[in-house]
């Protein structure tokens, strides 16, 4: 059985998930050259799992 990883899925416990497509942890370069986050980049992470998918850290 085929199924698109854009579409939704139901996990046994009943969690829908609205894909499963993920965006990994990796480096970004909208950070400060001495590695602290700028608001581009908290931006980003509040996104990226509203329109895309889950993060994984």
């Amino acid at each position: 059985m085929s199924q698109p990883i854009a579409t939704s899925f139901t996990l046994p416990n009943g969690t829908v998930l609205k894909n499963r497509l993920i965006k990994s942890a990796m480096s970004e370069t909208l950070g400060t050259t001495d590695n602290r986050v700028t608001p581009v980049l908290a931006e980003l992470y509040v996104t990226c799992p509203r329109n895309f998918g889950p993060l994984e850290t």
